[in-house]
């Protein structure tokens, strides 16, 4: 597995690792061979950088020091709260929600 700029991604190519949204929903799957408009939808949202299998790299293993779950939730988490803070509603959960992601991160 190769971590690539989007910039660089070729149709054809197959994704590295699961790619999720702000709100914690899986976008794309490991595993998905990559389209034009997939790529294109990638770079349209922001996305960067991703990974990208690579045969060259197979025997690689890339340990993450956050889980995919932690991310989701703290994702899910941080889009709730932003949200919140856009509409100018008050937001007392936000205790709530900062000891969620301090619980989450020490996973």
């Amino acid at each position: 597995m190769k971590y690539i700029n989007v910039e660089a991604v070729e149709p054809g190519q197959y994704l590295g690792k699961t790619i999720f949204a702000s709100n914690g929903a899986i976008l794309l799957s490991d595993g998905v061979q990559l389209t034009v408009y997939m790529i294109n939808t990638l770079k349209r949202i922001g996305v960067t950088m991703l990974y990208i299998k690579d045969p060259a790299t197979d025997d690689v293993e890339i340990v993450d020091v956050v889980s995919e779950e932690t991310k989701r939730a703290v994702m899910q988490q941080m889009g709730e709260t932003f949200a919140s803070i856009r509409s100018g509603k008050d937001f007392p959960r936000r205790r709530s929600a900062l000891r969620s992601i301090r619980s989450l991160t020490k996973l």
